[in-house]
């Protein structure tokens, strides 16, 4: 199977050997924010009593934790039977179809989709995986999407998408379908608006607002915070709900906006959503998770000391900024927070550009690698010399830089353990960024459940 060669050809014939998937589906683009915004649709959409199907990327701690039915990711027993005819199928074809031979990310999409149709989920909540146009996931017959939405697009896999943000919106605007409606979440790039506008013209279909809301002042600096308090003002003119939101960071809120628009399309058109009610919305924000995103935990070293991490998978300049905003909204520089990073290897994308946003001068920074992550070789971590210089750079004199490089060839999880006793013994509150694969050795050191999942 090949890494990353975005097209639609192999996944179409590798589609065409299985059942025709015809799962009312919510297919969600954006550089930033579309987990987020697939996580809220879909508790949501639990929430009023629907069996909901989901499929994220990358994975946390196991491949299979990309797949979830009913919040829960789908068992190892259940996820390998289908699996096991994709592979097969993938390797041999059929008697007048030659072996279709998809990258690793389309055979997991077939496999998800498949899974869909063979549970019979009341809907299918989609991100993809990267772009949108050639993206695996745009295999998804056009009479079953029943709402597209882009969230929040920006510089990012230039090496795939193009190094423009026009370029890059051109390709997430892909998924648009004809007579689809396609929500726009709100978008840090005044370009993106005019591009994805133009393509829906050109598609025929309708360009919808991210939904109104507005925030409550949070009522205390207590870590970790309490949810966030938002009012809803729903596009119909009924009144006003408030809404407890766990997930934290203003661009939560952009992404919260986002989801409630596919909710509101949804409810205007689609007869399964019927069940959707002011409760089930209020009860789907409140029991929201995303996880290793802006999420806090705890870490109790072997002497008894707590520390409170705050774990985010920000890998890129944008999502950087987000961080950096929370940090200076909520004044967590108060707490003396320690960095601990990890990064992937994304050329032309350097550390400096990375964790410009991010950094200050005078922050104390550990910087490690990440564990093999299942199923995706090409992932490699960027070297932790090659961070920690661009770190010194961006703290100064000032700060402190720690580097794993030489503890360990892989850097796992023994090199991560003793990073985290050492911060102990110097700080009650660390911030662990840079690689969604990094915050994953977090969770396999907790022996966390993610989406029903154990490590």
């Amino acid at each position: 199977m090949a890494s990353i060669d975005l097209s639609l050809d192999r996944i179409r014939t590798l589609i065409s050997l299985l059942s025709r998937y015809t799962r009312p589906t919510i297919h969600i683009a954006g550089t930033n924010g579309k987990g987020s915004v697939a996580s809220i649709v879909s508790s949501i959409l639990h929430q009023s009593g629907l069996k909901v199907g989901r499929f994220t990327s990358p994975h946390l701690v196991t491949v299979r934790d990309s797949i979830t039915i009913g919040q829960v990711a789908v068992t190892q027993e259940r996820y390998q039977r289908t699996r096991s005819i994709v592979d097969r199928l993938n390797r041999q074809g059929d008697s007048s179809t030659p072996p279709p031979n998809t990258t690793i990310f389309e055979a997991l999409t077939a496999t998800a989709l498949q899974i869909f149709e063979e549970e019979k989920v009341d809907v299918a909540v989609v991100e993809v995986g990267m772009g949108g146009r050639l993206d695996a996931t745009n295999v998804i017959p056009d009479e079953v999407v029943k709402v597209s939405a882009i969230t929040a697009v920006d510089i990012d896999h230039v090496r795939w998408l193009g190094s423009s943000v026009s370029s890059i919106a051109r390709e997430k605007a892909g998924i648009a379908r004809h007579g689809v409606p396609l929500v726009l979440g709100p978008q840090p790039r005044v370009e993106v608006q005019q591009v994805v506008a133009e393509c829906a013209r050109n598609v025929g279909t309708t360009l919808v607002a991210p939904a109104k809301v507005s925030t409550m002042p949070p009522t205390t600096s207590a870590l970790p915070p309490p949810p966030q308090t938002v009012l809803y003002h729903p596009r119909n003119g009924e009144a006003a709900i408030k809404l407890e939101f766990p997930l934290f960071g203003s661009h939560q809120i952009d992404n919260l906006s986002t989801a409630l628009s596919i909710i509101e399309c949804l409810q205007e058109q689609n007869a399964f959503a019927r069940s959707i009610t002011s409760n089930s919305i209020i009860q789907g924000v409140k029991l929201v998770r995303w996880a290793g995103r802006l999420e806090f935990l705890e870490f109790a070293s072997s002497s008894g000391k707590r520390l409170l991490l705050l774990v985010d998978g920000a890998h890129n300049s944008a999502s950087m900024q987000s961080l950096r905003r929370y940090i200076d909204d909520n004044h967590l520089n108060a707490h003396s927070p320690v960095f601990i990073v990890a990064l992937s290897e994304s050329p032309p994308k350097t550390p400096t550009e990375t964790l410009g946003p991010l950094l200050r001068a005078g922050d104390r920074v550990y910087v490690t690698r990440f564990s093999p992550v299942e199923d995706m070789p090409w992932v490699r971590p960027t070297s932790p010399d090659e961070v920690a210089e661009s770190a010194k750079t961006l703290v100064g004199p000032t700060g402190m830089v720690w580097t794993s490089e030489g503890e360990s060839s892989i850097g796992n999880l023994e090199t991560l353990t003793e990073i985290l006793e050492r911060v102990a013994t110097e700080s009650s509150f660390a911030i662990v960024v840079g690689s969604l694969y990094l915050v994953a050795d977090i969770y396999r050191l907790k022996d966390s459940l993610v989406f029903g999942v154990e490590p």
